[in-house]
């Protein structure tokens, strides 16, 4: 019951206190499943004791495959001693193992010990819930997975399954709604696209998303040093026979330095500490968004630039006119026009493309469209720098990574972070003007046969000083 299920009178408010104080008192008299029975109460409660010839005819002897599963697990581990928690490899989580089945020891512990110490939390009743949801997902999706399966381990998790993503929400914030999205099993979540990237085994077995599912599972529960899982428990969640480990290493650094929400500490000898937060890593963001527009080139916001820029221009009564980006078919100028020259027409000295430059200064000096231009000599050509126009594009690239992230992570940002981005922006925005100012730094005329191609001696901080 809530407040809003009881009548609004102060009887109502008196019965429900006296209701709660009586369940509470009977809830604190049940001893609660001790950590050691966990294993034994999933397994008891969420499958049914399978023996070979009884009526369900197991073809099998589960009892051997147990061991083996169980064996194979614990040789990969003790192979690696020096990469997991020390406790993985000690006889006793053999047998932790052997009790956990199928389930990971560490996706049950998860679930029980950190979730567990969530007030809202019922220990029991919600890792049974929970694992019974992580399990019907797996088995509907059985014909058309391809991740290797001999436990149910923590990188099996998928966040998308209803009921876990609902228990997430409520217990640790809907925040978790964008992370999920953002970096874990979204669309476009990093931690896919990184697999993706990758493709083999490392697209086959989900090995970025596992990781990633793994340490969404651990972020909560954790008091003090212990908060998130370390390094080598990731490997511990995530390793499985034959899977090559250098792949999640390799993975891990990728996803630390990818992933919007992940977050990292020392974590001394166990390596570094990772765990989700809903406050996403700013730097990561721009790093992201920078690579994101890696392929951009800028050139149609260079020419509203440049024709903003000339716009403002203040000619007064002068007889001469500025033309931005002209076509081959420009008119007849009978007065002195300054062309402005897009940024295909780059020059840089020394360079095989210049006489392709100065094929087209050439071209529309001595053409109208079709025909023979008879003005000739009111023709001066403000030509791109290809190195300064290289320069611009980054600093473009640099201010629009800022705005999207402004844009889309604004309101997930602290104040000290929104500060900070501001801040950048401002100065990214500082740095196109005086990028731009240097674009344009050669002036071009033809005499006779002759295109003459000139550097401007001395630039101006603007690009209209310039004019």
């Amino acid at each position: 019951a809530s407040h809003l299920e009881v009548a609004d009178s102060e009887r109502g408010q008196e019965i429900l206190e006296r209701l709660e104080k009586r369940f509470g008192r009977m809830g604190a008299d049940v001893k609660p499943v001790s950590d050691d029975e966990i294993y034994e109460v999933v397994r008891r409660r969420l499958f049914e004791p399978l023996k070979a010839g009884s009526a369900r005819s197991v073809p099998l002897d589960v009892t051997s495959e147990l061991e083996q599963v169980a064996d194979t697990y614990f040789r990969m581990y003790q192979q690696h001693q020096s990469d997991l928690p020390a406790d993985a490899t000690k006889s006793s989580y053999r047998e932790r193992i052997l009790r956990a089945y199928p389930f990971h020891p560490e996706l049950i512990d998860a679930f029980y010990l950190r979730w567990g110490s969530h007030n809202d939390f019922q220990r029991t009743r919600g890792v049974l819930r929970l694992l019974a949801n992580v399990v019907g997902d797996l088995w509907q999706k059985r014909k058309t997975e391809t991740t290797s399966q001999p436990l149910i381990q923590p990188c099996h998790v998928r966040w998308s399954i209803d009921a876990l993503h609902a228990v997430l929400t409520r217990l640790w914030g809907v925040g978790y709604d964008s992370v999920v999205a953002a970096d874990i099993i979204g669309e476009k979540a990093n931690s896919l696209v990184m697999d993706e990237e990758r493709g083999g085994e490392y697209l086959g077995e989900k090995i970025a998303q596992g990781i990633a599912a793994t340490i969404l599972l651990g972020s909560f529960g954790g008091q003090a040093e212990r908060a998130g899982y370390s390094t080598k428990d990731i490997r511990l969640s995530v390793s499985r026979p034959f899977l090559n480990w250098g792949y999640i290493d390799g993975a891990l650094l990728s996803l630390e330095e990818r992933a919007f929400y992940l977050h990292t500490a020392s974590a001394g000898n166990l390596g570094k500490r990772y765990w989700f937060g809903t406050k996403p890593t700013l730097t990561k963001l721009i790093v992201q968004y920078r690579a994101q527009l890696a392929s951009k080139n800028f050139d149609e916001d260079i020419l509203e630039l440049t024709r903003e820029q000339v716009k403002s221009l203040r000619v007064g009564s002068a007889k001469w006119r500025v033309m931005v980006s002209p076509g081959v078919d420009l008119p007849e100028q009978k007065s002195l026009t300054l062309l402005v020259m897009p940024e295909y027409c780059a020059y840089a000295e020394n360079d095989e493309t210049s006489s392709a430059v100065q094929q087209r200064v050439m071209e529309m000096s001595q053409k109208c469209g079709q025909k023979e231009r008879h003005y000739r000599n009111t023709l001066l050509f403000l030509i791109p720098s290809a190195r300064a126009l290289s320069l611009l594009r980054q600093s473009l690239r640099e201010q629009m990574a800022l705005k999207v992230v402004l844009r889309d992570y604004g309101s997930q940002l602290d104040k000290e972070q929104k500060d900070e981005l501001k801040e950048r922006l401002e100065k990214a925005e500082r740095d196109v003007q005086g990028k731009f100012a240097s674009v344009y730094a050669y002036i071009t005329r033809v005499e006779g046969q002759e295109v003459s191609i000139s550097p401007i001696p001395e630039l101006k901080k603007t690009f209209s000083e310039q004019l």
